[in-house]
């Protein structure tokens, strides 16, 4: 009897560690910054096609890779919204950067989002989406008809040139980074993978503001 006590005692112990391990993993970590960082980096602040919030001028930055339906870029995402609306933004720019990595419905939300830019409406589409978490496409498909988006228009839109070029150079630039996980934010132009959490993102950003 003492043996089976013992070995369940290890196995409630190995348990434990296995548990804290996973809780560890989810927690931010830096990244190596790929070859050739400052050219990427000067890329993505001097492109266009990136929607962004905050200082448009600001040299603060934060470049925010991201899934729609990844649940750790959610809680990135109320993090900066929180900060949006508390008027904290306004010595920072916010640089969005599609990069569904989760599938063909990911990658369809997205197009929904960056197609909305050709009926002016990718601010609106973006924050209705991201606002909402994980969203179905007939879901983004209600969101873009209660936001006034011809929505026949915007399903058209969404694989036109202009928006599969986009895709592919969100994702070139991504894999420079070689990892395999959203969020991936830079931020002070150092590089992190993974969800983000309170106190480490409080940190963060109060370096980089400083």
């Amino acid at each position: 009897m003492s043996k089976i006590v013992k070995f369940l005692s290890l196995l409630v112990f190995v348990c434990g560690l296995g548990f804290s391990f996973t809780v560890m993993g989810a927690v931010a970590e830096r990244v190596r910054k790929p070859h050739r960082f400052d050219d990427l980096y000067n890329q993505i602040i001097s492109d266009t096609d990136y929607l962004s919030f905050g200082n448009p001028f600001s040299k603060k930055v934060i470049i925010d890779f991201f899934d729609y339906r990844c649940r750790y870029c959610q809680q990135f995402h109320k993090k900066m919204f929180q900060l949006l609306e508390n008027d904290q933004l306004k010595n920072v720019r916010w640089i969005i950067v599609e990069a569904p990595i989760f599938g063909d419905e990911s990658n369809q939300l997205a197009r929904y989002v960056l197609a909305a830019k050709e009926q002016g409406k990718y601010k609106e589409m973006f924050l209705e989406i991201a606002k909402r978490g994980k969203v179905a496409l007939y879901e983004a498909e209600k969101i873009a008809e209660d936001l006034g988006i011809n929505v026949e228009l915007m399903k058209m839109d969404a694989y036109t040139d202009r928006v599969t070029n986009v895709f592919k150079k969100n994702m070139k630039l991504y894999k420079k980074f070689k990892v395999n996980s959203v969020p991936l934010i830079i931020m002070d132009k150092r590089v992190y993978k993974g969800a983000i959490l309170d106190a480490q993102f409080d940190e963060l950003f109060e370096d980089l503001t400083d």
